[in-house]
C-alpha cells in the first residue's frame, strides 16, 4: 500500500562501522519527500498491496529521527514484534468468529456427513483455538512487562499456517461455488468474498512482517537457545 501511504517507516544505515545490526537509524519518512518513487508489485491475486520504494538522493529532516541515532535496530524490533503479536491478537479472533460459516457452508451443500470434513473441520477449530490462547498469552505477557524475544513470532508463525488451513477448508467445502464472489466475510481472511482468491492472499502472512523462516530462527535462537548461524562473512561484507 505504498502508493498510497503517507509516512514510510525507514531503517537506514547512517554508520557501516560495527556488526551489521549497528549503525542503523529508523526514521519516518514522508513519502512526498523529492526523490521518492514507488512501483506498485501486482500479486497473483491481481491485487497491489506490495511495493518497491526507490530512493534517489532523498533527504530526511532530523526531527522525522524516530528514537536515538543507530539505534534503529532495537526501535524496529519494538515495531515488528508489535506487528507480529498485537495485530494478530485480533485477527486470530476473527478467525475464530468466522468458524460458523464454515458449519454453515456444508450444511447449505449438504456435505456435514462427509467423514473426511468433519475431521478437517474438526482439526481446524483446534488449531484456532490454539491460535488464540498463543495470541492471547501473548497479549498477557505484553501488558505485564514479561514478554521475551520469540514470543511474537511464534504467534505469527502459527497464524499464517492457521489461516491457510482456513481459507483452504473453505474453498474445498465451497467448491465450485466459491469461485464466485459471496460478499464480503466478516473473518480472518483478506475479506475479498472470494475463498480463492483469499487462499491466494493467505501465503502473503508467510512473507510480510517476516517470513516464516525468519520466525523459525527467532524462536531457535532467542526462545530455545540454539546455535546462531554462522555470520562471519557478513561481517566481513559489511566493513569492505
Amino acid at each position: 500500500m505504498a502508493q498510497y501511504a503517507d509516512r514510510c517507516l525507514l531503517l537506514a544505515r547512517t554508520e557501516s562501522s560495527g556488526p551489521p545490526q549497528a549503525g542503523l537509524t529508523y526514521l519516518l519518512l514522508d513519502m512526498k519527500s523529492r526523490g521518492v518513487s514507488v512501483r506498485p508489485i501486482s500479486q497473483i491475486t491481481g491485487d497491489d498491496e506490495f511495493a518497491e520504494i526507490f530512493f534517489d538522493d532523498v533527504e530526511v529532516p532530523v526531527e522525522d529521527l524516530v528514537g536515538e541515532e543507530g539505534n534503529g535496530w532495537a526501535v524496529a524490533q519494538a515495531t515488528l514484534a508489535s506487528e507480529r503479536g498485537l495485530t494478530l491478537v485480533e485477527l486470530s479472533q476473527r478467525m475464530r468468529y468466522s468458524l460458523p460459516l464454515l458449519s454453515a457452508i456444508m450444511r447449505e451443500r449438504q456435505c456435514e456427513q462427509d467423514g473426511a470434513m468433519r475431521r478437517d473441520l474438526g482439526g481446524l477449530i483446534a488449531r484456532v483455538d490454539a491460535t488464540c490462547a498463543l495470541a492471547d498469552q501473548y497479549l498477557l505477557k505484553r501488558i505485564s512487562g514479561t514478554e521475551v524475544a520469540g514470543d511474537a513470532s511464534m504467534v505469527k508463525l502459527h497464524y499464517s499456517r492457521t489461516l491457510r488451513e482456513f481459507v483452504s477448508l473453505g474453498r474445498r467445502i465451497s467448491g465450485l461455488q466459491g469461485q464466485y464472489h459471496s460478499g464480503f466475510m466478516r473473518g480472518a481472511t483478506q475479506e475479498t468474498g472470494n475463498w480463492t482468491l483469499d487462499f491466494m492472499n493467505s501465503y502473503n502472512w508467510s512473507i510480510a512482517g517476516g517470513s516464516d523462516e525468519i520466525q523459525r530462527n527467532i524462536i531457535a535462537e532467542r526462545l530455545l537457545g540454539m546455535a546462531r548461524e554462522p555470520r562471519h562473512w557478513q561481517w566481513e561484507a559489511t566493513r569492505s
